[in-house]
């Protein structure tokens, strides 16, 4: 199995008060802040809900992970994507994960998630990069645990023919699904950056990678778990018994 390290690890954000709301503040196109989260951060991806009389303020922050892919020559057939946490239980109960279409280096990119629409909810309309629920849990996560996420084929896809994989992580509850939080209250996960001195609390993807070569079933045996045929390397091999 090999590894990939995040490229970069961003962050941007949008801070809204005097009187506006989520609603209002998820859906901006354009960040009012942005940085880079090297060591680590601790609230790597937050919602801020301060809601008073006649006024509040509203924060959404999304983390932007940059991959290297561009060294992958076969085919991605399984990946594991791996977050360390940094502070003790987190208050962001559950984290999805999207495609995004830049690394968060730039205010500009707070809405750069592929399918977005700032008026609806992201479910069913970003391209999701885990099956089934898109909500992994960070709820009372004890720190420097490593929550690791399996990718679906879409991100596996992408490993396997673009030159980048940009991963966008957002609040489940609130940002995904585009609700509000019912109560006032400061909701993050802190997590380790790229730099992080123990190389195993860095943000990265473990995958197996299949030379290309042979794709089609044996007596029944999908091609992915093929390695040889009758002794020869299935990238090798381009028929089998004519097919």
């Amino acid at each position: 199995m090999a590894e990939l390290q995040a490229s970069s690890f961003n962050r941007v954000s949008v801070t809204l008060s005097d009187g506006t709301n989520f609603v209002d503040t998820r859906g901006s196109t354009t960040g009012t802040s942005k940085g880079s989260i090297t060591t680590s951060f601790n609230a790597a991806v937050q919602i801020i809900k301060d809601a008073g009389r006649g006024a509040g303020t509203f924060r959404v922050r999304r983390g932007f992970l940059a991959f290297d892919t561009s060294g992958i020559s076969g085919t991605v057939n399984s990946a594991t994507l791996s977050l360390t946490v940094s502070h003790a239980s987190p208050d962001l109960p559950k984290m999805a994960v999207v495609r995004g279409t830049a690394d968060g280096s730039s205010t500009a990119h707070f809405d750069s998630i592929t399918g977005f629409d700032n008026n609806a909810t992201m479910d069913g309309n970003v391209t999701d990069l885990v099956d089934g629920t898109n909500a992994t849990n960070f709820s009372g996560v004890s720190t420097n645990t490593t929550v690791t996420i399996t990718l679906n084929s879409t991100a596996r896809g992408l490993m396997t023919s673009q030159d980048d994989l940009y991963i966008v992580l957002v609040s489940y509850e609130y940002d995904y699904l585009r609700v509000e939080p019912s109560s006032n209250g400061f909701f993050d996960v802190g997590l380790y950056g790229p730099s992080v001195g123990t190389t195993s609390r860095r943000p990265h993807i473990d995958y197996i990678e299949v030379a290309a070569g042979y794709s089609h079933d044996v007596i029944g045996v999908d091609s992915s778990n093929i390695g040889e045929i009758n002794t020869i390397a299935s990238a090798n091999v381009e028929l089998f018994n004519g097919v």
